[in-house]
Parts: C-alpha cells; structure tokens; sequence
C-alpha cells in the first residue's frame, strides 16, 4: 500500500460516504440524546454504534473476498483481513452484551477503529479509488 494520503478519492468516500451518510444510523441517535429533552439513552446510541460495525467489518471482509484481483491473494493477506472482521465484528457483539456502559462504550471504539482500517485496507487496493491524477494534462496529457 502506498501513501494513504495520496489516495484522496478513497480518503473522500470513506469520510462522505462511508462514515457520514452510512453512519446516519449513529448521527441520529447521537443528536436525539443531545437533544433538550433527550429521546434516547447512551446504551441505544451504542447498540447502533455496534450495529455499524458489525456490518461495516462484516461488507468490508465480503468486499475483499469478492475482489476479482484478490483471488490469487496470499493465505496470510486472507487470514489477516479475517483476523479483522472478526476482531471488530466480535467487539461490537460484545459491546452489545456488556452489562457496563463504560467498557462497552470502550469495546464498541475500539470495534470502530478495527472495521474501519479494516475497509481501509480492503479497498485501498481498488483501482476505482486510485488517484489517477495527470501532472501534464494541462500540457495535453502522456507522450
């Protein structure tokens, strides 16, 4: 994987696409409990959070399989990204059964993080995000 900035389309739809208008789910329940009379609870806004990642981890995983290029991929690359989906999968049940807010909250963050850079990885590989940005296009493009 090369830079992680240098792949601004990907960068773009993880935090648009994949965090904000899939995350639509999270944002509601967290606004409803800022609310001034609140709606919903803390454990509500977590059990979406978990909800989340769960399917984030579990699409990301499915994605890598389903990859055309990935099918030749190497035992350790597939053991890895399972490693993940069910690392982050696993921290979103558990959060759902703990009986503490606060470690379930932690559980949960974590659970975050894990599917996360686990789409991250899965699709930094894409040749649909790839940045293929000209430096000479404005000179007419490639020789």
């Amino acid at each position: 994987m090369e830079r992680l900035y240098c792949y601004l389309r990907l960068l773009f739809y993880l935090v648009v696409f994949v965090i904000g208008i899939g995350g639509l789910g999270v944002w509601i329940p967290l606004y409803q409990m800022h609310m001034p009379k609140p709606t919903i609870t803390l454990p509500n806004v977590i059990a979406s959070i978990a909800t989340l990642v769960i399917s984030l981890a579990v699409t990301a995983y499915a994605d890598f399989q389903l990859q055309p290029g990935e099918r030749g991929a190497g035992k350790t690359k597939k053991l890895c990204f399972l490693a993940l989906m069910v690392f982050s999968a696993g921290a979103g049940v558990c959060a759902l059964i703990l009986p503490d807010i606060n470690l379930s909250l932690k559980v949960v963050c974590l659970g975050s993080g894990l599917a996360i850079l686990t789409w991250v990885l899965v699709n930094a590989s894409n040749p649909a995000f790839a940045d293929d940005s000209n430096s000479i296009a404005a000179l007419g493009g490639r020789i």
